[in-house]
């Protein structure tokens, strides 16, 4: 049986598998991939309103950071 699970999880000794010892495999990101990654992601609207919905009294990015072109020309 193979079964993925895509997620922050630490799956321990979970019975869920119904297998006592489950092989488990961590696939990790490039850090500076991921954080590069991770600075657009901030910067995607969809991103800005999902974080202020989740956190009201936060105050919200400074328009010129969410509208920084960071291409160079």
């Amino acid at each position: 049986m193979l079964e993925v699970v895509g997620d922050h999880t630490d799956l321990g000794t979970s019975p869920r598998f119904g297998i006592e010892q489950p092989i488990q495999v961590s696939m990790v990101r490039d850090p500076v991939e991921r954080a590069i990654s991770m600075y657009y992601y901030v910067r995607a609207p969809f991103a800005v309103v999902e974080e202020n919905n989740r956190f009201p009294a936060k105050s919200l990015p400074d328009r010129k950071f969410l509208r920084k072109n960071t291409k160079e020309n």
